[in-house]
């Protein structure tokens, strides 16, 4: 028995270590994919509620002020939308200046979306 000469077996390794680069190759790009598309995924969008009533503003249940929820919504970085709830035994010309803050903030804040104004 004579060793086979070195030439017979090198077209082996090359064949093994090509199929192992490749599929290294394949799982460095699905990693580099699934990085990728988490990176895209925007956040998801936060809903608040604003019941607008005679009593007062109540936001998620809790009472707040005309100026505490302008302070709230100031600087809004993630995507916001806030649904707004008028109470319609509320006389007509107490909301103005509910409206106009919500309407000022959603023109000064690109992430802020503000429903319910319309119907008012």
């Amino acid at each position: 028995m004579s060793i086979p000469r070195r030439r017979e077996r090198l077209p082996r390794a090359r064949i093994l270590s090509r199929q192992i680069l490749i599929s290294l190759v394949v799982i460095l790009g699905l990693v580099l994919s699934l990085y990728l598309l988490r990176r895209k995924v925007a956040p998801p969008e936060a809903i608040d509620t604003l019941q607008v009533a005679s009593q007062g503003l109540s936001l998620n249940g809790e009472e707040i002020s005309l100026k505490e929820l302008g302070e709230r919504y100031a600087k809004v970085r993630t995507p916001r939308r806030i649904d707004v709830i008028f109470d319609t035994q509320m006389p007509w010309g107490e909301s103005w200046a509910i409206r106009d803050t919500l309407k000022r903030l959603a023109e000064l804040q690109a992430n802020l979306t503000i429903t319910g104004l319309e119907e008012w």
